[in-house]
């Protein structure tokens, strides 16, 4: 199959699915990652699955372009390692029917949070809870046959990649979805970052630098050359989603999104070889 370049819902972060989608594959993309947007709210989704996974299956038909993984930010946000047992219960039994929404669309994995530390608690308690809560997260998967992902991210409990790992060396199965900018951001380098690799199973990409989760591609610090020849390698048979947001999170309001997009895209299959391998 080779490596495919896809983009994130988020880039178009104003327009709907469809209208997200048609702009995809006007850019040459042929799949898309989902997360919560206009017309993509998890809490609606996990009430209402049969409608909107025809809505979002018609989607798919009308426009060609697929959906891979999604990133389901229900109410209360890191409700995965809440505090409070009823939340986290309530967390649970809504992400059980997000997996069944997930397997109806088609898509090969769900990308968790791995969860924040809390206050008032110990930061063992809080990275605690986080390990047994993505244990019930895999156990309600098993019967859709959706890989759960995590991303580790700055303001979580797995915010350096050592951390991520300890979580990782104690629930098999786990894969990544792995985001070297939230790494950039605390001026990490590829030689600190690189002992996930071999974890994930979907990429994100994006060019960042210290201080800065978002920037535009020439100011960027992320070696994308060293990455994508370390999937070629690997022989990575996945997508590389590029992801530019447009969030006063984080400061991530100022650059062209889309335009961004245009330049790593064209970096990244310069970056692939030319022998097929490579698809957008």
């Amino acid at each position: 199959m080779g490596i495919e370049i896809g983009v994130h819902r988020w880039t178009f972060g104003r327009c709907t699915t469809l209208e997200s989608s048609l702009i995809a594959r006007a850019l040459g993309f042929n799949c898309m990652d989902l997360g919560n947007a206009l017309d993509f709210d998890p809490d609606y989704i996990v009430n209402h699955i049969n409608e909107e996974s025809s809505r979002f299956n018609k989607i798919k038909e009308e426009t060609g372009v697929r959906f891979i993984d999604a990133v389901p930010q229900f109410e209360p946000v890191f409700g995965n390692n809440h505090p409070d047992c009823e939340i986290r219960k309530n967390y649970i039994k809504k992400l059980k029917r997000f997996f069944e929404f997930a397997a109806r669309i088609g898509l090969e994995g769900v990308t968790l949070s791995p969860g924040k530390y809390w206050p008032g608690e110990s930061e063992e308690d809080s990275f605690k809870r986080g390990i047994e809560e993505l244990h019930l997260a895999m156990l309600s998967s098993c019967s859709y046959g959706i890989k759960v992902r995590v991303e580790p991210h700055i303001q979580s409990i797995a915010w350096t990649p050592g951390l991520m790992l300890k979580i990782l060396k104690q629930i098999d199965g786990l894969t990544l979805t792995l985001d070297y900018s939230h790494f950039a951001y605390n001026c990490l380098p590829y030689e600190q970052i690189q002992i996930l690799n071999g974890y994930a199973s979907h990429w994100h990409a994006r060019q960042a630098r210290g201080g800065k989760l978002q920037c535009k591609y020439e100011t960027g610090e992320i070696d994308f050359t060293r990455i994508v020849n370390y999937l070629k390698n690997r022989q990575y048979n996945g997508v590389i989603c590029i992801e530019y947001v447009h969030s006063r999170w984080m400061d991530m309001d100022d650059i062209d999104c889309i335009g961004e997009t245009v330049i790593l895209r064209d970096h990244l299959i310069d970056c692939l070889d030319s022998n097929g391998s490579t698809k957008k």
